[in-house]
């Protein structure tokens, strides 16, 4: 198991694991465990929650994807979209996903940076735009 991710209410755990076919990623009840629920769909890894606990962002191959999950009786997968492609954070789980809920942080190493920082504001606007 790796990466673990507890959701904004604290009741549940979002993590990935490597299954037979490849890793997945998967979300149990917190503290207790037991039963797990799939979320990716064709592999994925690098769980990350959505600011208000209904989606859950992973990265399946060079995806960002978000599955949208309902948790009132266990947990069940309503919907997933594609967030954006290519999507190649430097090391497993460097994003977040701003409480604005329409914001993708990165965090890059020091030295891509060359010194600098740069600040990507409405990223998700932009690839929102070019899709229309």
């Amino acid at each position: 198991m790796w990466g673990g991710r507890l959701s904004p209410d604290g009741r549940w755990l979002a993590y990935y694991r490597f299954e037979t076919a490849g890793f997945d990623v998967y979300v149990t009840p917190f503290p207790e465990g037991g039963r797990r629920w799939l979320i990716s769909e064709g592999g994925g890894r690098d769980p990350n929650w959505g600011p208000d606990g209904k989606e859950q962002y992973y990265r399946s191959g060079q995806r960002l994807v978000a599955a949208r999950v309902d948790t009132t009786a266990g947990v069940r997968v309503l919907s997933r979209r594609l967030v954006i492609e290519p999507f190649r954070p430097p090391l497993y789980d460097d994003y977040d996903i701003h409480p604005d809920g329409r914001t993708l942080v990165l965090v890059r190493p020091a030295a891509d940076l060359a010194g600098q920082v740069m600040l990507v504001v409405n990223e998700l606007d932009e690839v929102e735009r070019r899709d229309d």
